[in-house]
């Protein structure tokens, strides 16, 4: 057996690995839209203590495949989608089990009745536009969707989770309940770009590496980026979306000098 044989083949047992997984974080996630059956939410919240481990599985199939690829003398782009996915995913799973998971008394002094606010852990966001949709699904999901939070709880946790340039934006902006509607609106109105997010996906879906061998990991893989790609552009309500679509094609095909001038005229 060649090298490349041996990588290829081991490429396989990785994507075969990646799907796997991803499966198991849908199918956890398919358990939040049934949890008014007990059934259902005894199961989810079974497997829900599986969840991290099973990201932590997918993040390293992610990177082993890409790692693999790039040993190889194909040509070859890095590809994180599914880590992205799965991250959505698991934003809104921690969300429906913050509604259901089983309350512990604590214990209570007459002297001090401060609540004690679950610990919840949001991906940090530095400012690149890139990361953008992920922060704000998961920010969406698991803060401004929890009915146990105020405003005054929610507008810390987004400070907090907040790096570099995003940070420095709303250095000047007091953190109280009343500006939390601000600095998500600001935040928002500075890293949503919806033109750079629609060629990122559709780029994900005109570059797909095509396989030169039959393979259902492969097909699979090219349906997890199909799917993803297509929800997140619907996602973004562009009501031209057609139109964008055949322009885009249509520059993929001229130099970067051509596309240049033609989108200056």
């Amino acid at each position: 057996m060649t090298r490349e044989q041996s990588l290829k083949r081991e490429l396989s047992q990785y994507e075969g690995l990646k799907q796997m997984y991803f499966l198991q974080i849908q199918r956890i996630h398919g358990y939040t839209k049934l949890l008014n059956d007990q059934s259902v939410l005894k199961t989810f919240l079974a497997e829900y203590t599986t969840v991290n481990e099973i990201m932590s599985e997918i993040k390293d199939a992610v990177m082993k495949i890409n790692d693999i690829n790039l040993q190889l003398d194909e040509p070859y782009e890095l590809n994180y989608q599914t880590i992205s996915s799965s991250q959505q995913l698991v934003g809104h799973i921690n969300a429906a089990y913050n509604e259901v998971k089983p309350q512990t008394s604590v214990p209570t002094t007459s002297s001090n009745m401060t609540p004690v606010l679950p610990k919840i852990v949001l991906p940090t966001f530095d400012g690149s536009k890139k990361h953008w949709p992920v922060f704000w699904e998961t920010l969406q999901s698991l803060i401004d969707n929890n009915r146990s939070l105020d405003d005054n709880s929610k507008v810390n946790y987004l400070l907090s989770a907040l790096r570099g340039h995003a940070l420095e934006m709303c250095t000047g902006i007091i953190p109280t309940a009343a500006n939390y509607q601000i600095i998500k609106d600001l935040l928002k109105e500075r890293f949503e770009d919806k033109r750079l997010l629609m060629d990122t996906y559709l780029s994900q879906l005109l570059n797909f590496k095509q396989s030169k061998l039959e393979s259902a990991a492969h097909l699979n893989s090219f349906l997890e980026v199909f799917d993803t790609s297509v929800t997140a552009l619907k996602n973004l309500k562009i009501d031209d979306l057609l139109d964008y679509v055949l322009v885009f094609i249509a520059l993929s095909k001229l130099d970067c000098e051509t596309r240049k001038f033609f989108e200056m005229s």
